[in-house]
C-alpha cells in the first residue's frame, strides 16, 4: 500500500478548503487556478504537481468529499443487521454531516456545484445495488 506523504495531504487540503471557499461566493466555471492557489497559499507549480488542469482538481475535490463519507460509513458494513440498523446508519450519516456542517453545507446546497449532489447519490446508488447483491448470495431461501 502506498503512503501518502504529509505534505502532499497538506497540500491537497488546503487546495480543497480555499476551493471550498470560492464555490460559496461563485460559480466554478469562474474560479482560476491562479486565484484558487493564492487563496490557498500554495504555488502554481506545485498545483500542476498534483493536478493536470482545473476540471481534474474538481473531480478529486468532489471525490475527496465523497469517500470521506463513504469510508465513514464503511464501519456499518461489518455490523450485524438488526432491526432499527437503518435508523442507525441514517443518524449516524446525519451526525457525520452536522459534525462537518461548514464543509458539507456548501457541498450540498451550493447552486455552484450541482455535479456533487449528483455525484453523491450516484455513488451511493452503486454501493446500495452492490451492497444488496453481496446479500443476496447468501438469501438462501427456505
Amino acid at each position: 500500500m502506498k503512503m501518502l506523504d504529509a505534505r502532499v495531504v497538506k497540500t491537497k487540503q488546503k487546495l480543497f478548503d480555499a476551493y471550498l471557499q470560492l464555490i460559496a461566493k461563485k460559480p466554478a466555471d469562474a474560479i482560476t487556478i491562479q486565484e484558487l492557489t493564492l487563496l490557498a497559499g500554495v504555488n502554481r507549480v506545485t498545483f500542476y504537481k498534483h493536478f493536470q488542469h482545473l476540471a481534474n482538481f474538481q473531480h478529486h475535490f468532489i471525490e475527496h468529499y465523497i469517500v470521506a463519507l463513504y469510508d465513514f460509513m464503511k464501519p456499518l458494513n461489518y455490523k450485524p443487521y438488526t432491526q432499527g440498523f437503518e435508523y442507525e446508519a441514517l443518524v449516524q450519516l446525519l451526525s457525520y454531516i452536522r459534525d462537518n456542517a461548514s464543509i458539507y453545507k456548501v457541498l450540498l446546497t451550493s447552486e455552484f456545484i450541482p455535479q456533487f449532489n449528483r455525484d453523491l447519490l450516484l455513488f451511493f446508488q452503486q454501493k446500495v445495488t452492490q451492497h444488496t447483491e453481496e446479500q443476496a448470495m447468501f438469501d438462501f431461501p427456505g
